[in-house]
């Protein structure tokens, strides 16, 4: 492996975009599913007429607030070893 990772920065700039873009769609595709889900649970929760103070309410809402910020974190993850994978790869072809 060269010592100096950044060789063509036009191209491996535009690459590691790339990368980092081909990553998002699925990050942005889990979390619209992940708030679609909550979504309707919610709605089926309206649809029996439960009332507001029920505390299956704060429950769906504490268990999205966290399915959310762990889907985040993995996310952010996933995106990072993209950005480093495509740092590495672009060096290897520039």
């Amino acid at each position: 492996m060269r010592k100096k990772l950044i060789i063509n920065k036009n191209f491996q700039y535009r690459f590691i975009i790339k990368m980092i873009f081909i990553s998002l769609i699925p990050v942005v595709i889990m979390v619209l599913s992940e708030l679609f889900f909550f979504y309707e649970i919610t709605q089926a929760a309206n649809a029996a007429s439960l009332s507001k103070s029920n505390p299956i309410f704060s429950v769906i809402g504490e268990q999205q607030r966290v399915k959310i910020i762990l889907l985040l974190i993995s996310s952010l993850m996933t995106i990072s070893l993209m950005a480093v994978f495509g740092l590495i790869l672009s060096n290897r072809i520039a």
